[in-house]
């Protein structure tokens, strides 16, 4: 199941209607010409957002750090506790725990000295979806708790919303899954807003896939792509179709999978959604091998290495690119003194 990220939730609501290539140059073109360290940290922190949104934690980590070297510079106690925040986000992301739990420690010290509740909110959230990562569920109950309490106290109803999902994932996880449920449905009658929705569906279909039902998996992905549609959030669209082409699959439908998964082939060719297109050869490849097609079978799976490869290699040299123009960033920035 995919964990309900509080922190995420707040960064990818703008995202979906983008090109690619053509948001991160807008945004590239704005840090060209920006002055202020504020700016600079505020068009950091969306390309930030960015990446961890598609998938890109290497990079999404290298920004991290420049928006924290930028916010340190500001000398700005509200930009530095986010900055640890954002560190804490992608740290766990990236699944490096310990990092996680010491980066959202350091924020947790600059919120609670600005007493910003909403934020502390946001970091005893992650902090419990850690201990739960270290099955440490008595803790993890401790931070949810904690978690709710903050924004029940702010009136943030969309992030109270989000924590219950995250105690609802902890639930699934403890294999309470009438509680899962009913925490889902709660989180659904509480926020309006539609990630949320999208997210807490997906999550009550994962939930019904693995317990066998396959039928309200079925449905919920359903209400789930109903939400969607490929201009509002193109890479949540694709992904959903993948899942429910997954569903598919195991029910004998075939042609519905084909047609769900030609609609995602369709979309990867003008958008570069890499992960996507790597679920779809992979699935591609259980299809084919339902169908007794073995040759295809192995046509998909060669292509599923192949693009496996080439992934880990352009993400590997965007990360030293972006870790040199860090070390030129902040090498400017001293000489600047």
């Amino acid at each position: 199941m995919k964990h309900f990220l509080t922190g995420i939730l707040f960064c990818v609501l703008a995202l979906g209607s983008f090109a690619q290539d053509e948001y991160v140059d807008s945004l590239r073109n704005e840090l060209s010409v920006a002055k202020e360290d504020t700016i600079k940290v505020a068009i950091y922190k969306e390309l930030f957002n960015y990446y961890i949104h598609y998938g890109n934690n290497g990079i999404g980590d290298c920004y991290a750090d420049t928006i924290l070297l930028y916010s340190k510079k500001s000398k700005s106690d509200d930009l530095i506790a986010k900055a640890y925040f954002y560190k804490g986000i992608v740290k766990y992301i990236m699944g490096d725990y310990a990092s996680s739990a010491k980066y959202y420690g350091n924020a947790e010290q600059v919120a609670k000295k600005i007493e910003d509740k909403n934020l502390l909110g946001l970091i005893y959230s992650g902090l419990g979806e850690i201990y739960r990562e270290y099955n440490n569920y008595e803790q993890a109950h401790h931070y949810f708790n904690d978690a709710l309490e903050k924004m029940q106290s702010t009136g943030n109803n969309e992030a109270y919303a989000a924590v219950l999902v995250n105690i609802a994932d902890l639930y699934y996880k403890e294999k309470k899954y009438d509680t899962t449920l009913i925490l889902y449905d709660s989180a659904l009658n509480i926020t309006s807003t539609l990630n949320t929705q999208i997210a807490i569906y997906n999550n009550i279909a994962e939930l019904q896939y693995v317990t066998g039902n396959i039928e309200e998996a079925k449905n919920n992905y359903s209400k789930m792509l109903s939400l969607l549609d490929e201009n509002t959030d193109t890479y949540t669209f694709v992904s959903a179709l993948n899942s429910i082409s997954k569903i598919y699959i195991k029910e004998g439908e075939y042609d519905k999978a084909f047609e769900a998964l030609k609609k995602v082939d369709s979309i990867c060719n003008i958008n570069t959604f890499s992960y996507i297109r790597l679920t779809l050869y992979q699935i591609y490849h259980d299809l084919y091998i339902r169908l007794n097609d073995f040759e295809q079978a192995n046509n998909y799976l060669e292509q599923y290495i192949l693009l496996n490869d080439s992934i880990y290699s352009i993400e590997f040299k965007e990360q030293l690119d972006e870790l040199e123009n860090a070390h030129q960033r902040e090498k400017s920035e001293l000489e600047l003194k």
